[in-house]
């Protein structure tokens, strides 16, 4: 995920996952004192903790809601004690779960989900229940909506267009891939030559832009234009999330944007559905299975408004 490689300001962009910002002061005679982890955003403390976001910045009297690590903030008693809108519910976990998706599915982050439970780690084993803090009315997230995701489009291909020559590679490793892997870049803007460049210089990954494709916003590429990387016409290994074993066998595509603070464009989400179904249906024989990037790994990429449950409906 770009989020992790593509400079500073990936970090801030994709949800503020790093604390970096202004301090706090903090009011006198708190009943409880969290410390502020890494990962930690205030909306997840607020959610955790059974409180909005405005009794946090009230009560601690912050100018900014930007979180540093080790940071100190106050849950006054009242507030703690008292019920809230958000009540919480609990998971029986299931065969194949894993905190990230469970997160994803509730609408809470995964920092939430392991204070509500006092867990340390990721490990969860079928048969275990968790508590879910609820979401308060008030500060309830609006799912995911866009339009083009509906159906899948006719066979005419719309944005492959001139990518398709490129896509069409005449040494297909069709038995290596067996996932589709979907990213946000966690940017508002951006495109494949830029990220390759970090890739390159920056993270010096040999093989450039970790990516096989990149769907661009209409900011440095066209509105829903197909990139194709090298790593797709060179049918090589993607270098797009931490496991190798799925960087091996899994195609790597990301649409430009930060999907935490708004949606993909109507045109990027036509685009990465005819890309997705030509890869599946005419090129690997309907095998990958697709996948979100937080489907895997630890994280909120593609952000909360991806139309998850809509490009699983139409891919499995």
């Amino acid at each position: 995920m770009v989020r992790r490689q593509f400079v500073g300001v990936l970090s801030a962009a994709a949800g503020g996952l790093l604390c970096d910002g202004l301090g706090s002061s903090l009011m006198a005679a708190p009943s409880r004192v969290i410390t502020v982890e890494k990962g930690d955003t205030l909306y997840g403390l607020a959610l955790a903790n059974r409180v909005s976001v405005d009794q946090l910045v009230k009560t601690n009297n912050l100018s900014s809601t930007t979180l540093r690590i080790g940071q100190k903030l106050s849950i006054p008693r009242d507030i703690a004690t008292a019920s809230t809108a958000a009540t919480t519910k609990t998971y029986l976990v299931r065969k194949g779960d894993t905190l990230s998706r469970i997160a994803s599915r509730n609408k809470i982050s995964v920092n939430s989900l392991r204070r509500a439970n006092g867990l340390k780690g990721n490990t969860i084993y079928p048969g275990n229940r968790l508590k879910i803090p609820a979401i308060a009315k008030a500060e309830k997230v609006e799912p995911a909506k866009v339009e083009a995701v509906e159906k899948i489009p006719e066979k005419k291909l719309v944005y492959l267009g001139r990518s398709k020559r490129q896509v069409d590679v005449s040494h297909l490793a069709s038995r290596r891939w067996k996932h589709i892997i979907m990213h946000h870049s966690g940017t508002p803007t951006g495109s494949g030559k830029i990220f390759d460049y970090y890739h390159r210089r920056v993270k010096r990954m040999e093989n450039g832009l970790a990516y096989h494709f990149v769907i661009g916003n209409g900011s440095e590429s066209g509105d829903g234009y197909i990139e194709v990387a090298e790593r797709w016409k060179r049918q090589i290994q993607g270098g797009h999330v931490r496991s190798d074993a799925y960087n091996q066998n899994s195609i790597g595509i990301c649409l430009v944007g930060n999907f935490q603070k708004s949606r993909p464009t109507k045109k990027q989400m036509a685009a990465a559905i005819e890309l997705v179904d030509y890869l599946k249906k005419d090129l690997l024989n309907d095998r990958p299975k697709l996948l979100l990037h937080r489907d895997i790994q630890d994280t909120i990429c593609p952000g909360r408004y991806f139309p998850e449950r809509s490009m699983h409906k139409l891919f499995g």
